[in-house]
């Protein structure tokens, strides 16, 4: 899929993007729920003795949720890329296939921490919601770091956080930065509001899961940023 292509396919379908994007904002509840198909077990069905037209439920993502995330990468990346010394990243295709994986291996990281915290939620639906929420929060987090990055391009701002000292400082030495502690400020307030929806946490396991679940994955994104410039 190549630029041109994602232009199409995020043109097609804003309207929806929009309305999830928002509501998971609003509200972080799944918007894609799984969804469910129909496997024949025909081939089985002489050696366990079913019905050959018996049907097996197979549930899986909805491929709507992966609409969303590729739209949401695409904006990301195309607006945290005007932040002042970004560092170059892969291009638009890598960068899709590489931050995806990073979200699905760390959906699954977040779903086995809540199952031994006593979650009782299913993997696709801790994978789903974790997914629609990682992806709201990378485009607004990349919005907000580049206006508050220009703020600091300001003469007299920038003159004032050079000399103010401490993470002031480096905000205006490193503006990129600025993008990781918005992302850490909003996964500490969405991911206690998302998880416990499918989990049924109580305060003490809110508490937890965002404690174990924060920290990984800013630490892992810093590193995937400064190895690839992506994030």
């Amino acid at each position: 899929m190549n630029l041109q292509q994602l232009l199409e396919f995020f043109t097609k379908n804003f309207a929806e993007y929009f309305m999830v994007f928002t509501t998971t904002l609003v509200k972080p509840t799944i918007r894609f729920h799984p969804v469910t198909g129909n496997l024949s077990s025909h081939s089985d069905a002489k050696h366990i003795a079913i019905p050959p037209q018996k049907k097996i439920i197979n549930y899986q993502l909805n491929p709507k949720l992966f609409s969303f995330v590729v739209i949401s990468i695409f904006i990301g990346i195309t607006v945290n890329g005007l932040i002042p010394d970004r560092i170059p990243g892969l291009n638009i295709v890598l960068s899709e296939i590489v931050i995806v994986g990073f979200w699905l291996i760390y959906s699954t990281f977040l779903h086995r921490t809540c199952k031994y915290l006593g979650g009782r939620g299913t993997y696709l639906e801790t994978i789903s919601i974790s997914l629609q929420v990682l992806s709201a929060l990378f485009v607004l987090s990349s919005f907000l770091a580049v206006l508050l990055s220009s703020v600091f391009q300001i003469k007299e701002v920038n003159d004032w956080g050079l000399n103010a000292g401490g993470i002031i400082s480096i905000i205006t030495l490193h503006p990129f930065s600025i993008f990781f502690i918005i992302q850490t400020l909003l996964l500490l307030i969405y991911l206690p509001l998302a998880i416990p929806n499918i989990h049924y946490f109580d305060r003490q396991q809110k508490l937890l899961i965002t404690l174990i679940g924060v920290v990984p994955f800013i630490f892992f994104s810093i590193l995937l940023y400064l190895a690839t410039g992506l994030k």
